[in-house]
């Protein structure tokens, strides 16, 4: 294994629109809780498969992590969207939908954003024009950034966090070890990032839906972030009852793999609408990998061929399909997790 342990990545603050009220954090719903009944066969061993069928990546001398290419820059060769039961051709509305979701994910980086509250720079104002920030987030490395964002026009809330998932020597800064969660296991270090700033989302998320009751509960994660957005959306579901699968709604960008199939069968089971983004060979997407005995849980995977085009093939499967990014490995890149939309060129936050 490849994967090297790193230090945790510790001191997440926030600010809240209500900081000062601290007791009382909403406890667990026991029936929100409980493990899925319905276990989703799956076959850690699926990317492994794939990746001898498509070629071993070091026979080509390639740079590898775990078996994946981490610079496989040619360009995907597929044309046509994949003829199989539950995968078929995302349209305009859908691309557009989860496009400027990206590009709110691209603005957690924007310091103005993330450690001022400030919602004034030019993208700020065409994405969401009414936009108020309640709450920053920021870790003390500022590996993890995020916001909590209302919009009247849109009546929805939107929790939104990006994250750094490469250290500066390139390798991934998390260890891919499980913990026990309620009702589950999700990866160790992931989880523990999340718990440095669990009290200041729950709270965040309690005040505005308070606040907002009838507002969509939107919660979008770029990265590691995508992971943190995971937690978010889990942990709100699991401690306010006002959330429910018909308000609430999770969009990750190139999101870590952060569970073993028990867990992801949970996250299906909750019927929470997640749309899990992967853009072209994203590697950060396939990672940790599935011999590890992780794979990703949720609804919809979106898989973006090409950007130029927005060619997108959907995959809806409860657990992962083969049919969309799982069918090119080995051969991915880092590059890729940068290539979402707002994220491809320089993040513009003046």
């Amino acid at each position: 294994m490849l994967i090297k342990s790193v230090a945790l990545i510790t001191g997440l603050m926030a600010l809240s629109a209500k900081a000062a009220n601290r007791d009382n954090f909403p406890p667990l719903i026991p029936s929100r809780c409980e493990a899925s009944s319905d276990l989703v066969f799956y076959p850690y061993t699926l990317e492994n498969d794939i990746s001898r069928l498509n070629g071993v990546a070091t026979s080509n001398g390639d740079t590898t992590i775990d078996g994946f290419t981490i610079d496989y820059d040619i360009p995907i060769n597929k044309t046509t969207i994949t003829e199989a039961d539950g995968v078929y051709q995302a349209t305009p509305d859908q691309i557009s939908r989860v496009n400027m979701r990206s590009k709110l994910a691209a603005l957690a980086y924007c310091p103005s954003i993330s450690h001022k509250g400030r919602w004034d720079c030019s993208n700020c104002v065409e994405y969401v024009p009414d936009g108020v920030v309640n709450a920053t987030f920021v870790s003390q490395d500022q590996d993890i950034l995020g916001y909590a964002l209302v919009s009247d026009t849109m009546e929805t809330i939107f929790l939104v966090f990006g994250g750094t998932f490469e250290t500066a020597d390139g390798e991934p800064r998390i260890d891919f070890n499980a913990t026990s969660y309620t009702p589950v296991e999700y990866t160790n270090d992931l989880y523990e990032l999340y718990s440095q700033t669990q009290e200041d989302v729950i709270f965040t998320i309690q005040d505005l839906i308070e606040d907002y009751p009838d507002y969509n509960v939107d919660i979008i994660g770029h990265s590691l972030g995508g992971a943190q957005a995971e937690f978010a959306t889990l942990d709100a579901y699991q401690r306010l009852e006002q959330l429910t699968s018909s308000n609430l709604f999770l969009t990750t960008f190139g999101e870590p793999r952060v569970g073993d199939k028990e867990y992801a069968s949970y996250v299906a089971a909750t019927e929470i609408e997640k749309i899990r983004v992967v853009n072209g060979r994203d590697l950060v997407a396939h990672l940790a990998p599935m011999d590890l005995d992780f794979v990703h849980g949720g609804s919809l995977e979106y898989w973006v061929i090409d950007n130029e085009t927005d060619f997108v093939q959907i995959c809806e499967n409860k657990l992962e399909s083969n049919e969309c990014s799982n069918s090119i490995v080995p051969f991915l890149n880092y590059d890729d997790n940068m290539g979402y939309p707002g994220l491809s060129s320089d993040v513009v936050c003046a």
